[in-house]
């Protein structure tokens, strides 16, 4: 849905003058996606539907050789990390056949925008007239995770996951003075501000430390909250799956500009100057090629539990390194100085 209006007209006959307009946008657009979960049997940690075996890293050298297969491709409660047991039960139950794909999920994205601009023209004399402009563009949007809120994930629609909202502010004040027929003044002073706000769910809460007991993944600081990043060999992760996550910007900027305009017979010539400045002022944790956000990141691959020399791994291997909380990579990425200073 788009809508809005314009108004204006004069306020004082010949001397003040004003304009006003609204432009609205209201959208919902519907995405889905088939992601994989693992079934009731992997979550109890009977990893029987792959005809590969599931080794013990406990056991052999630490080369991976002369290692010893699971009984039965069972991982016994017993040897089962207590972290990867709290996440289980979040886990949606599959809801389509087979084992990968097996989960679909649909949501409405929804997105709202909100623009005003305002002017007002004076002429103060004949020579001299000045105006002034007001604009003013809000917005927000939810990208609904595939896992919601209790596990995260990627965005259903595909781009960053969470909620996101901007406003952008800009003010111009201009001038127009005719200091002779010939030679005319013009000039103006404008200032920008924009805000973004792109986060991750539960960034209000330290999933990691708090609730999972993992040391060393979130931080005191306030873009250092929410779900680790967990991605499982075989199935789609879970947790803040974009590492960049979040970002936080609030960037002015300044422009100043004076011009003169000089008229000599059948010559026009016009000269002037103009300043600008922009300050960025960004907060986000982002390295190429990291492995985590804020937040730390495990990646479980299917190695863990293979044997040297053996059949390649599958989703299986992959499930049972995540159960035997033995990640193949982790990583952080730290934000430094601590301190960072937003100016308002």
């Amino acid at each position: 849905n788009q809508f809005g209006g314009t108004v204006g007209g004069p306020i004082k006959r010949d001397k003040l003058f004003y304009f006003l307009s609204y432009d609205g946008v209201l959208s919902r657009q519907s995405y889905s996606t088939f992601t994989t979960v693992p079934t009731d049997a992997a979550k109890a940690g009977i990893l029987t539907e792959s005809g590969n075996p599931i080794y013990d890293p406990a056991t052999g050298i630490a080369n991976g050789s002369g290692r010893q297969p699971f009984s039965g491709k069972v991982i016994p409660l017993s040897r089962m990390s207590p972290i990867s047991q709290k996440i289980i039960p979040l886990w949606p139950e599959p809801n389509q056949p087979g084992l990968a794909n097996n989960f679909f999920v649909a949501a409405s994205a929804p997105y709202d925008r909100h623009t005003v601009d305002t002017k007002v023209n004076y002429n103060i004399s004949p020579r001299f007239t000045v105006t002034a402009h007001i604009g003013f563009l809000d917005w927000n949007e939810y990208y609904v995770p595939v896992f919601g809120t209790q596990l995260g994930g990627v965005a259903i629609s595909g781009q960053q996951a969470g909620p996101a909202n901007g406003t952008t502010i800009n003010l111009t004040g201009g001038a127009t003075y005719i200091i002779t027929p010939g030679l005319v003044l013009d000039g103006y002073f404008g200032f920008n501000r924009s805000f973004q706000n792109v986060l991750p769910v539960d960034l209000n809460q330290k999933v990691g430390t708090d609730f999972l007991g993992i040391p060393g993944t979130n931080g005191p600081r306030n873009f250092e909250g929410g779900w680790p990043l967990i991605s499982i060999s075989g199935y789609n992760g879970i947790g803040v799956d974009q590492p960049y996550m979040p970002w936080i910007r609030h960037d002015p900027g300044f422009n100043y500009v004076a011009n003169f305009n000089w008229t000599k017979g059948t010559h026009n010539v016009r000269f002037g100057g103009e300043f600008a400045r922009r300050d960025l002022n960004h907060q986000q944790p982002e390295i190429e090629g990291q492995i985590g956000g804020a937040q730390g990141g495990f990646v479980f691959s299917d190695g863990i539990t293979q044997i040297l020399g053996g059949p390649g791994g599958n989703r299986d291997n992959g499930f049972a390194s995540f159960l035997l909380g033995l990640p193949q990579q982790m990583g952080r990425t730290l934000q430094v100085p601590d301190q960072i200073q937003l100016r308002s």
